[in-house]
């Protein structure tokens, strides 16, 4: 309701609506998208990321049976933000995208023994 006087038809109230960056979180539409970074013997071997949602729920994903390639994605169903004008309780997705950190250097010796563990694996 807007300002009301007698004899005048009271006028709309109108609401800006804001929303504030989130350190780990950005809205696409519906969904939210987290991204983290995993170090490249995590992804070869096996990593779990830990992380709250916007309700303060815990959350952990778990990689240990899958190597994590750059740019992989892991899609958790209805943890994203509510779909509006749903009265359904309909959530967006989250989407939590992996970026691989490769080392910057390698030693001779390193290097050699990467060459041996990783002979015939792809």
């Amino acid at each position: 309701m807007g300002d009301e006087r007698p004899g005048c038809l009271p006028g709309d109230a109108v609401l800006t609506v804001s929303e504030r960056r989130h350190p780990a979180f950005k809205r696409v539409g519906d969904d939210l998208v987290l991204r983290a970074e995993v170090p490249l013997a995590g992804a070869l071997t096996g990593w779990s990321l830990s992380f709250r949602l916007l309700g303060g729920r815990k959350v952990t994903c778990s990689f240990q049976d899958e190597v994590i390639r750059p740019g992989h994605e892991r899609v958790i169903r209805g943890e994203g933000m509510p779909v509006p004008g749903r009265k359904d309780g309909a959530r967006g997705d989250l989407r939590v995208k992996l970026e691989v950190v490769f080392p910057t250097e390698l030693s001779d010796e390193q290097r050699a023994g990467l060459a041996e563990i990783l002979r015939g694996s792809c």
